[in-house]
């Protein structure tokens, strides 16, 4: 069954981007990530494997300085880590 489900996932490029801009960008970046993840049973390394393509311009910035920070981190990592600094992102990260 999961298998099935692997030959349906939408490869990395075409799942959503985050790259903080508008109000509630990160909030429904979330959403969705989450709905791939449940939808395809993904574990945390396959969800998170494609961070560094879906983050873009702020966002990137914000993946690049926490990645070097903290290494590698789980999906639920990722998810604190942006609404924590959500707001922040949507300010700019320089």
């Amino acid at each position: 069954m999961v298998q099935e489900a692997l030959k349906e996932l939408p490869k990395i490029k075409e799942w959503p981007h985050f790259n903080c801009e508008g109000e509630y960008d990160h909030m429904e970046f979330i959403r969705r990530i989450d709905m791939i993840e449940e939808d395809f049973e993904l574990s945390d390394r396959l969800v998170t494997a494609g961070f560094n393509t879906l983050f873009t311009t702020s966002a990137h910035r914000f993946y690049i300085k926490v990645r070097q920070g903290h290494g590698h981190q789980s999906w639920t990592g990722w998810k604190t880590q942006i609404i924590t600094n959500g707001p922040m992102m949507l300010g700019g990260l320089k």
